[in-house]
């Protein structure tokens, strides 16, 4: 049995069954400006101070994550105790990355520690296997860019109703006596 981070390079060979998955969340002390967000992006993080979990799979797997959404982090610290390192962000010394959720949001001084999702992992993983394959998106630029659709009216009710029959041979939106 291993409890490996999610690096492709250890899959070579070997057969996984996931016991669960842990995404990586942002921790920030309570008082931290990005802790109130719903959810952060690496652009926002970049911007703070960055406290490291300097174990060597812990290190790669969190950096990479960054190298994934195309940002450096602003490395403040590195740390190898996990315990030390939420106290620290506590304290509001930095933020750090974690995926293994500790059993309580209290440091080991009793100060409160927020975490927060992730923005935007799926997507830099895309972008970064996008990359790798030396592809490019089909409407130009190397990765997804979000799609932006035109303001428009809708249709009078009618008009709707005959384009509904002639794309798919029936009315979608309600029957035309209904009108």
């Amino acid at each position: 049995i291993a409890l490996p981070y999610d690096l492709a390079a250890l899959a070579a060979g070997i057969d996984f069954a996931p016991l669960a998955s842990l995404p990586p969340q942002a921790m920030f002390g309570e008082r931290h400006p990005l802790a109130a967000e719903p959810s952060v992006t690496f652009e926002q993080l970049a911007q703070s101070d960055f406290i490291l979990l300097d174990l060597p799979a812990s290190r790669d797997y969190f950096l990479g994550l960054f190298r994934l959404a195309g940002v450096q982090p602003k490395i403040a610290l590195r740390l190898a105790y996990p315990d030390v390192i939420r106290t620290m962000v506590a304290n509001h010394y930095g933020y750090t990355i974690v995926n293994v959720v500790p059993q309580t949001d209290v440091a080991l001084d009793g100060r409160r520690v927020v975490r927060v999702p992730l923005a935007g992992i799926r997507r830099a993983a895309a972008t970064a296997e996008d990359r790798a394959s030396h592809q490019i998106g089909l409407f130009g630029g190397n990765g997804p860019e979000p799609l932006r659709l035109p303001e428009v009216p809708d249709w009078p009710i009618m008009e709707r109703l005959a384009h509904e029959a002639e794309a798919v041979g029936f009315h979608l939106t309600r029957h035309p006596l209904d009108a």
